[in-house]
């Protein structure tokens, strides 16, 4: 089976056409998030990347069950 019929199986499944982007800023992440790692990592492109990790993670977990496809946009990623 193919990415298609993946996708078309998955879209069935769950009666959802949606594909959600992955494509994080640290300005759109949650204060907490980012707090936490740059307490753990300090102002460096690693809390930046790890900030990016946890919060998609958790989108990902919340997500999954309804939603058939979620694409990382690497560009956003590849700088960290």
């Amino acid at each position: 089976m193919n990415i298609a019929d993946k996708t078309i199986e998955a879209i069935n499944k769950k009666q959802c056409p949606i594909c959600v982007g992955l494509d994080p800023t640290i300005d759109k992440i949650p204060k907490s998030i980012v707090e936490k790692q740059v307490k753990e990592h300090g102002n460096t492109p690693k809390a930046v990347a790890e900030s990016f990790k946890e919060f998609s993670f958790a989108l990902i977990d919340e997500l999954a069950d309804i939603v058939p496809v979620m694409k990382p946009n690497i560009a956003f990623w590849e700088m960290y």
